[in-house]
């Protein structure tokens, strides 16, 4: 349900961020006229058919912010604009899914450790409920999920393991160099978009970071089971 939410979520930021049109104008200078205007010219620069290309501060100058006179609107013109509108979102969700697909790998193997530490306290509060040690298949049955949960960590380390680690190689240079940008940008748009990004990296590192520490957790029981099998033996 939340791997349903979240891709809801990010599938609706990418298309809001082609409809606001960021890459391309200002907000600030945001309309339909300007928004179609500035697609156009997108398109027509990616089909090779202009050679020049404005930023998006040379559109608020020249872009008035008003819906008069009404676009010149051709077919050729609408199919260009939906062709660059289409590019645009696509390129949009690549960004958008290649983070949250790290991110929905670091909540899988959290939810997995979380389950399996809440398991391996539950059956530690019976026995000491029935004034009992854990008996031995029990022992037995913990190792086994302990050993299915260090199987799955491979697993999605050997899948996505080079992935995450070009992924920390682009970030954490980027936004230790940028970190105060949401503080000096005008635009409140990309002030928010930079926050939101900014949130969902510090977001994976801290669940990252809290899933070695339950494993840890883990791993000594395991040794204190172990050792005390041996004492008792």
């Amino acid at each position: 349900m939340i791997a349903i939410a979240l891709c809801g979520l990010y599938a609706a930021k990418a298309a809001m961020d082609v409809v606001v049109g960021y890459t391309f104008i200002r907000i600030t200078s945001w309309s339909p006229a300007s928004l179609y205007s500035a697609y156009e010219e997108e398109g027509r620069f990616i089909l090779f058919l202009s050679p020049n290309y404005s930023t998006p501060e040379e559109r608020a100058a020249q872009v008035e912010v008003t819906l008069s006179p009404p676009l010149p609107l051709t077919i050729p013109g609408v199919l260009i604009v939906l062709l660059a509108g289409t590019i645009q979102f696509y390129r949009e969700v690549e960004v958008h899914f290649a983070d949250l697909g790290i991110l929905l790998f670091t909540l899988t193997l959290l939810w997995h450790a979380n389950a399996f530490v809440h398991k391996l306290r539950q059956s530690t509060q019976e026995a000491k409920s029935d004034g009992l040690a854990v008996g031995e298949d029990r022992i037995k049955e913990i190792f086994a999920q302990y050993e299915t949960l260090k199987g799955l960590s491979k697993t999605l380390n050997s899948a996505i393991g080079p992935v995450v680690l070009i992924f920390l190689f682009e970030a954490i240079p980027y936004y230790s160099a940028h970190l105060g940008d949401f503080l000096i940008i005008t635009d409140w748009y990309h002030r928010l978009r930079f926050i939101f990004f900014t949130a969902q990296f510090v977001i994976i590192l801290l669940l990252a970071a809290e899933i070695p520490h339950k494993v840890n957790i883990i791993h000594f029981k395991q040794r204190k089971c172990s050792h005390s099998a041996k004492f008792e033996s």
